[in-house]
């Protein structure tokens, strides 16, 4: 497992990007995620192969930042990257 911290999240596409404790940034894909995400949140992942390149997989959520943005809320769009 890798760790990183939730870089960006795209309310409308459930996609974002982690950056690894390399510095390098990987796309993840969460349409299962209804209520919150939590932007510079620790987040351990695997890499694996997906149609477009590498992404992040099996995500876990190891502790949040003070940066919490609902997504079920409109007013929070222009806060996401």
């Amino acid at each position: 497992m890798r760790t990183g911290i939730i870089k960006s999240y795209n309310l409308q596409k459930s996609t974002g990007f982690i950056t690894d404790e390399n510095g390098e940034d990987i796309s993840f894909y969460l349409p299962k995620i209804k209520s919150a995400v939590v932007l510079k949140s620790i987040v351990s992942f695997v890499i694996v192969m997906g149609s477009n390149g590498l992404i992040a997989d099996s995500i876990i959520f190891i502790s949040n930042s003070s940066q919490f943005f609902p997504i079920n809320k409109a007013s929070n769009k222009s806060k996401m990257h």
